[in-house]
């Protein structure tokens, strides 16, 4: 690798070409070009799972679509803390109807 006066490495960095064995350098360009090609794999991700969660969550779809990923990510958090407080809710709820069904049936077995 080829370094400059200070000893530090230069920006030019190099790699062995699979093909031939031989060094190339690797341009600044080149690696302009695969910093893009890896960020907008990252973007697709990202929109791919974006998706996904909008298609989860019960909101009109054409709404979400026009949030940005902050929001949607707020959105899904309160959906599912709302989903949580519901769920306790109905727990609770089909607790005392059991309890409620079981004190029942115990005032049957004391009656003669």
């Amino acid at each position: 690798m080829a370094s400059s006066g200070c000893g530090c490495p230069s920006k030019k960095k190099m790699y062995e070409d699979d093909e031939d064995g031989t060094e190339q350098e690797d341009t600044g360009e080149d690696r302009a070009v695969k910093l893009r090609t890896i960020a907008k794999y990252r973007r697709d991700t990202e929109k791919s799972i974006l998706n996904e969660l909008i298609e989860l969550l019960p909101m009109n779809k054409d709404v979400l679509m026009k949030q940005d990923k902050a929001s949607l990510l707020r959105l899904a958090i309160t959906y599912m803390k709302f989903r949580e407080v519901c769920d306790a809710e109905n727990a609770d709820e089909e607790m005392e109807k059991y309890m409620e069904g079981s004190d029942a049936g115990d005032e049957d077995d004391e009656s003669p």
